[in-house]
């Protein structure tokens, strides 16, 4: 026998038998408490549920208390009724993914109480109701990541200040989009609404949005208004369009495609409005391209088609450094009245004009 490997092999035992035992053998003092997590700690949220959130005769599930709510399951909302009652405010209701279908007569999605405010919703489908989502009465609300499909009438409406976020409308009955003053719409889609696909009653910001194959105007917008780097196509009113004697309006490099169908237009300002950097085709050829009113300023568009590239229907307007191809006989940038028009180059080949402020065009 190996005498010193055994003695070696008894010394680490030895150790590390030691170290496993030689711990205090006590429990600390005081009583003893549980370690592990109760389920409002594992999910700080509130089930939707008719224990947690009753509704009424007119809903499904009524919020009376600010907190954090979620849905656990698709579901379908009988007739006469709404989904949600939000009757509070400070409240985020979390769809989970899941799909809520409304029954034929089912009333509203989801509604916001008169005086309630920062009221969030998210990441869900809403689909069959006579309104999707109407906000209207509320303040500072926030809708993202959402569906609104086949709504008999509108398909979202929100209050003053609020951000809609990555929402798609399709199918609505009426308009698939509705703010007001101080609202933002960022990368929202509106398809086959039955009037506009966006409307403005306030100063909105839309951005990168598209508007695509509604029954009236893809964008129909008020004073302040912004419609940057959006989408307008095959829509049978105004592409963009504004709500008359409206000022202060900005659209920039935004995309306008007129179909050659119902009174489609381009993109038309009334005063002391921005039309910069745009793309309008025009395939309706009685349709105006760009029009304005009175006092705006008409710079770096490129447009094809229709009557004209700029109608000018009052004074005081500045069109300078735009290029169109194809108009009428009577001209692309002829403009009547008191305007200041930059030198109209029409020849092809190579440019002489120096003059920065010229338009060109190409018939």
């Amino acid at each position: 026998m190996n005498t010193p490997r055994l003695m070696l092999t008894l010394s680490m035992f030895t150790l590390v038998a030691g170290s496993a035992l030689g711990g205090p053998l006590n429990p600390p003092l005081g009583a003893v408490t549980s370690t592990m997590k109760t389920l409002e700690q594992i999910e700080p949220r509130v089930m939707l549920s008719s224990e947690t959130t009753p509704g009424d005769a007119d809903s499904q599930f009524k919020i009376t208390s600010p907190g954090s709510y979620y849905l656990n399951g698709s579901m379908t909302i009988s007739s006469g009724r709404m989904f949600i009652e939000v009757a509070a405010s400070n409240v985020t209701i979390d769809l989970s993914g899941f799909r809520v279908n409304g029954a034929s007569g089912a009333l509203t999605g989801i509604y916001g109480a008169s005086g309630t405010r920062n009221v969030v919703v998210r990441n869900g489908t809403i689909t069959g109701f006579n309104q999707g989502i109407d906000m209207f009465n509320t303040s500072i609300a926030t809708i993202e990541d959402v569906q609104l499909l086949d709504t008999v009438g509108d398909g979202l409406t929100v209050g003053p200040s609020s951000k809609v976020l990555r929402v798609s409308v399709q199918d609505a009955g009426e308009d698939g989009f509705t703010g007001y003053g101080g609202t933002i719409m960022r990368d929202c889609t509106a398809y086959s609404c039955g009037n506009y696909g966006y409307y403005a009653g306030g100063a909105v910001s839309f951005q990168g949005c598209t508007a695509r194959d509604n029954a009236s105007a893809g964008f129909y917008v008020t004073t302040g208004s912004s419609v940057i780097g959006c989408e307008a196509s095959g829509n049978l009113g105004w592409g963009i369009g504004t709500i008359a004697n409206s000022d202060g309006v900005t659209i920039a490099d935004s995309t306008v495609i007129v179909p050659n169908a119902g009174s489609s237009h381009g993109i038309g300002v009334f005063n002391k409005s921005t039309i910069r950097n745009n793309t309008v085709t025009n395939n309706r050829s009685g349709a105006w391209t760009l029009y304005v009113n009175e006092g705006n300023r008409v710079e770096g568009n490129t447009t094809s088609g229709g009557l004209q590239a700029v109608t000018a229907g009052g004074n005081k307007n500045l069109i300078i450094g735009n290029f169109h191809t194809g108009a009428s006989a009577i001209g692309a940038f002829t403009v009547g009245g008191s305007n200041a028009v930059g030198p109209v180059v029409s020849a092809t080949g190579t440019i002489s004009s120096t003059n920065p402020w010229a338009n060109f065009w190409l018939p």
